[in-house]
């Protein structure tokens, strides 16, 4: 080339996992409070982490990277500009947190949802701008209006200003519930009490001039219809089941002429306040997930309620459904619960069976004994301490998940004696503890993915385990295979993108280490594969043998190696002496033995 220069820039080294020490080499600063703006472009990052210790940080760059999952942002309150480009996101359900957040650049992922631009509204008020270019949602029919609905602060979409002409051509008059679209969604229930279903009303029931007809339905369903008000609900005296998703609503007045309902859905709408629910007593369930509630009222009446969504809104107190003495399901996930008071306002909940409280701010749990809980979902909080939670108080529980907080040590589960689902993953587990995990003798499911987990010791108390999974995790010695014999009974494990996952060996030590296994990394063991390793674990041909195609400065690290092996009295060696002779994965097992 002219002037000699090379054609290529200097390639960064990549920066696995993001550190304090690496944010602050990286800014110069001296303190990590200090940094301001932070550019992590381009270093194969895999993980948000450590990010919540900038407490004053404004700008954030992450693109060109390997992200999956938006999270770890939580803390950032003075975030205003956040660049995630060109990475892997499917979702932005974890964008929560940044109420100062104005410049988001998310071009260049795997987003594929409408309902993401939903999630961008109730959790990002004031954005100023938005790029989503480059993500299959954006070839959806009517995705720039939609957004331009759904976003009435952003000035800028997909690199283009939006001017005031565009936004008041979207500004149509709001659209009401009408007897048409009754018409449409009406049901009557068909059938016996017990064995009947849900089918059409007829034509001739459905007399434009009459309407004595609306008595009968039993079920109205009117979606992605764009209604802004219900209206004409007044003959709906039997209406059972209603469902009004995906929407423009505001509120929901209308519905105090259906005393009857049992079933109410309006999620996706933009709901503020639920003041008219009053009448509706014989309600059951009730999903107003993915709105915009900060405060729920109104909801002292409904002592039949027995599930409950309000998942991603605004909510941050519990107090108004002390009083539902029949709940059994609550999802309260994505809100600002932050104060652990607020819990106690659910003891007097005694059929609670599943609460989910993810992606809130708690950092502890349950100050009094819940003896029906069974699922406690605690996931993107800010749990450090499992002995926190007093699991104690839980004596029936069955699911745990915490993934995604701030855990180092995993323990405090000697009165666990039911749980069958554990979920630690992405964490700050280095290793288990001994004795972190006495009293999980039924657990049959541990996922510790993404946890920086270095060894696979004391997984012993786990007598009854069937799935493990551990992927993207620090693993490197073959040998930690060996302390998985005699854990539980495994079906199923999963190792992928530990670094012991690339060894040669590894899915044949596996199999020989954990004769149940059917699974490994989401590939079937078939039985060829099987009986090819029982030979490998039969045969004490030297290891010198199955590598000597390896280059020679390998070889001679190896040879070493059995050397010390075949003079240590050590069991570190049952690894090296199971070794096939080479060429025996490519025979049959009768060739194979005939051959030996």
């Amino acid at each position: 080339m002219a002037l000699g220069l090379s054609s290529r820039f200097p390639q960064q080294p990549n920066l696995s996992h993001i550190s304090e020490e690496a944010i602050l080499a990286r800014t110069r600063e001296s303190r990590i409070s200090e940094v301001t703006q932070l550019n992590l472009h381009g270093l194969g990052i895999c993980r948000i982490e450590m990010l919540d210790t900038c407490s004053n940080l404004q700008s954030l760059s992450l693109s060109c990277n390997n992200i999956r999952t938006i999270e770890g942002l939580v803390m950032l309150q003075q975030l205003t500009f956040l660049d995630l480009s060109f990475n892997l996101l499917s979702r932005v359900t974890g964008l929560v947190g940044n109420p100062r957040l104005q410049t988001a650049l998310l071009n260049s992922n795997s987003l594929n949802r409408l309902d993401d631009l939903n999630i961008i509204r109730s959790s990002i008020p004031g954005l100023v701008e938005l790029d989503l270019r480059g993500n299959s949602l954006t070839k959806e029919h009517a995705y720039r209006s939609i957004a331009l609905l759904s976003l009435s602060t952003l000035k800028r979409l997909d690199g283009k200003s939006i001017q005031g002409a565009e936004r008041e051509s979207l500004r149509l008059p709001p659209v009401e519930l009408t007897i048409n679209h009754i018409r449409f969604g009406a049901r009557k229930y068909h059938g016996a009490a017990l064995g009947g279903h849900f089918v059409r009303l007829e034509a001739d029931e459905l007399d434009s001039s009459d309407t004595s007809w609306l008595g009968a339905i039993k079920s109205l369903s009117v979606n992605h219809a764009g209604l802004a008000r219900l209206r004409n609900l007044e003959g709906l005296t039997q209406l059972c089941h209603a469902s009004f998703s995906h929407n423009l609503l505001l509120n929901l007045d209308g519905l105090s002429f259906c005393t009857a309902l049992e079933d109410l859905l309006a999620e996706d709408n933009r709901i503020s306040a639920c003041t008219t629910l009053e009448a509706c007593r014989e309600l059951k369930k009730l999903d107003l997930s993915h709105n915009q509630l900060s405060v729920i009222r109104s909801l002292e009446s409904l002592r039949n309620l027995t599930q409950l969504s309000l998942e991603n809104n605004f909510i941050s107190s519990l107090a108004s459904i002390a009083h539902l003495t029949s709940l059994m399901e609550l999802y309260m996930g994505n809100n600002d619960i932050e104060a652990i008071q607020e819990i106690d306002y659910l003891k007097h909940s005694p059929k609670l069976i599943i609460m989910d409280l993810s992606g809130n701010r708690l950092c502890a749990a349950l100050n009094f004994n819940m003896d029906s809980l069974e699922v406690l979902h605690l996931a993107n909080n800010r749990v450090s301490d499992i002995n926190d939670l007093q699991l104690h108080r839980c004596p029936h529980l069955k699911e745990l998940q915490l993934q995604n907080n701030y855990t180092c040590y995993v323990g405090g589960f000697d009165h666990c004696s039911q749980l069958l689902k554990l979920d630690t993953s992405k964490n700050r587990v280095r290793q288990v503890p001994s004795g972190g995990l006495i009293g999980l003798s039924v657990l049959r499911e541990l996922r510790m993915e993404e946890a920086g987990l270095r060894t696979l010791a004391n997984l012993a108390p786990l007598k009854a385990l069937n799935h493990l999974h551990l992927a993207f995790n620090r693993i490197n010695d073959i040998g930690e295979l060996e302390k998985l014999a005699g854990v539980g009974f495994i079906t199923e494990i999963t190792l992928c993108n530990n670094p012991i996952a690339r060894r040669q060996l590894y899915r044949p030590t596996i199999i020989c280490q954990i004769p149940s296994i059917c699974w490994i990394d989401g590939r079937d063991v078939g039985e060829e594969e099987r009986e090819r390793a029982e030979l490998f674990l039969k045969t004490e041909q030297p290891l010198k043998f199955f590598w000597q195609d390896i280059q020679p400065s390998v070889t001679t690290r190896l040879n070493s190696t059995i050397a010390h092996s075949t003079t240590s009295n050590s069991d570190s060696s049952v690894i090296l002496r199971r070794l096939p002779q080479r060429g025996a994965f490519s025979l049959s097992p009768a060739q194979a033995a005939k051959r030996g």
